[in-house]
């Protein structure tokens, strides 16, 4: 008798052959060298594998928002019917991958009115609303899909997970920290086995320096963390500040970039003469900048040049007597005689602050600038003509999505969009509070400015509202 771990490898490795070769079929319908090639079969397996993501996403909205606070049987059984359940206006699936969603259960936690649960408590009520509800629900749901198309029902959407919480960038770029995995207790992983998910991010891209990994690694931990109540000031900025620290310590090698010259030969015309042909972009232009410096320099014997589909490091350069902006060189074969340096600010801004800022926007809680300070959009003043402090102040506050508007208080005019000045300490509350007004829609407009700007927008919301209202009338005679 095979004992059972055989048994789950060979199951295994049944399943994973027979995926491989549903995937195979596909493949052959959609190409038109198979002898029974047809576009409509292919097309519809893709269409039905997103309507059946998309009526997933229904379900799971429906029954906390339209089910949840009336199911009492649910409650009893969590232990909460002694609690007022108020309904739910958001939805509950959050993110959807190509055959899975995720769902978040803030709001049916929220909704429980009056409780006070700690992180593994609430982690534990949806462990169980899983348990006693949601996979019956979905089985229930996906038998009456099955049946609109005159099928039983193959579909079985399980727990994979639970995270305490997590980030999302765009499509298949996210970070959580898993807490559950499936299992007979129904008990959490213990704190120290608990586990981040990454796909996509910088942490994993092999494009990026090892520091460079590692450091926004525990960035990311930490703003994971801290979620919507990370302080960019007393949180974030003084923790930036150490991590350029250790980073001005580090050589150029160790801060580049990796990538790959994928084109090269179409853009560049002479390495000796540097005659590059116009859309060029940034990788072969670098590369060209290192080959020509080979040829100049005479070193051309003792450095590689690099050709095109090779592996390339690559750096921001600060100012230099070749005016190069970018510099590429072979991986393990940094040329530190006719090399330019790199540009730590540039540099130190492309590896970290860039990603930082990323998740930032993605949470609603702004960016950091160059100077590592809140970024603030000032809208810069175009003239050529001499203004006087009459002509330039007040400054205004200004909602860039409904154009709300007030002054900016005198004392932060020549502060606001001055790396060089900061607020008295104790104006810090309120100078953070006018910066941010409107949230990430806050916009400083000087006011020489602010008549062309609020025309700009207007124009631009206005073309934004026929733009809906055209997609509205052509939605209206789909149906």
């Amino acid at each position: 008798m095979e004992n059972i771990e055989k048994r789950i490898k060979k199951l295994d490795l049944k399943q994973n052959a027979i995926k491989i070769l549903i995937n195979s079929i596909y493949g052959a319908f959609g190409n038109k060298w198979f002898y029974f090639y047809n576009p409509d079969i292919a097309q519809s397996i893709t269409l039905q594998g997103q309507d059946l993501i998309k009526f997933s996403i229904k379900a799971v909205n429906h029954y906390f928002m339209e089910k949840w606070h009336n199911d009492r049987e649910l409650h009893e059984k969590l232990g909460i019917a002694q609690y007022k359940i108020n309904p739910i206006d958001r939805d509950a699936a959050i993110y959807t991958d190509t055959d899975s969603i995720y769902v978040q259960f803030d709001s049916a936690i929220s909704s429980i009115e009056g409780a006070q649960f700690s992180s593994d408590e609430a982690l534990n009520i949806c462990i169980a609303i899983d348990r006693y509800r949601l996979a019956e629900y979905f089985n229930v749901c996906f038998e009456k899909y099955g049946g609109l198309f005159n099928t039983k029902n193959r579909q079985n959407f399980e727990l994979e997970n639970l995270s305490v919480y997590g980030f999302w960038l765009k499509k298949k770029n996210y970070a959580i920290k898993v807490a559950y995995t499936p299992n007979k207790e129904y008990s959490l992983l213990p704190e120290e086995k608990r586990f981040l998910v990454i796909k996509g991010l910088e942490q994993i891209k092999s494009s990026y320096p090892d520091w460079a990994r590692k450091t926004i690694m525990a960035l990311d931990t930490m703003i994971l963390e801290k979620g919507k109540t990370l302080d960019l000031e007393n949180d974030l900025i003084p923790e930036l500040h150490k991590v350029k620290k250790e980073f001005m310590t580090l050589n150029t090698d160790e801060v580049a970039f990796n990538f790959r010259v994928r084109v090269y030969n179409k853009y560049v015309a002479s390495e000796k003469d540097l005659d590059l042909k116009k859309g060029i972009s940034i990788y072969p232009r670098a590369a060209a900048y290192h080959n020509h410096m080979l040829i100049k320099s005479g070193l051309n014997r003792k450095y590689n040049a690099i050709r095109e589909g090779d592996k390339i490091k690559f750096y921001h350069c600060a100012e230099n007597e070749h005016g190069f902006d970018v510099f590429a060189y072979s991986p393990e074969n940094y040329p530190a005689e006719l090399a330019p340096p790199h540009d730590t600010e540039k540099q130190f801004f492309s590896l970290i602050v860039d990603a930082v800022n990323r998740r930032l926007e993605a949470m609603g809680l702004g960016k950091i600038d160059e100077n590592l300070k809140r970024a603030v959009e000032v809208i810069e003043i175009k003239t050529k003509k001499v203004l006087t402090d009459a002509d330039i102040y007040p400054l205004y506050i200004v909602n860039s999505q409904t154009l709300e508007q007030e002054e900016v208080p005198e004392k932060f005019w020549k502060i606001i969009g001055n790396p060089d000045n900061e607020p008295a300490e104790s104006d810090f509350s309120e100078y953070l509070e006018t910066i941010s007004k409107f949230g990430l829609n806050t916009v400083i407009v000087p006011k020489f400015e602010l008549p062309k700007y609020i025309k700009k927008i207007e124009r631009k919301l206005e073309k934004l509202s026929l733009a809906q209202n055209i997609d509205s009338d052509t939605d209206d005679e789909d149906e």
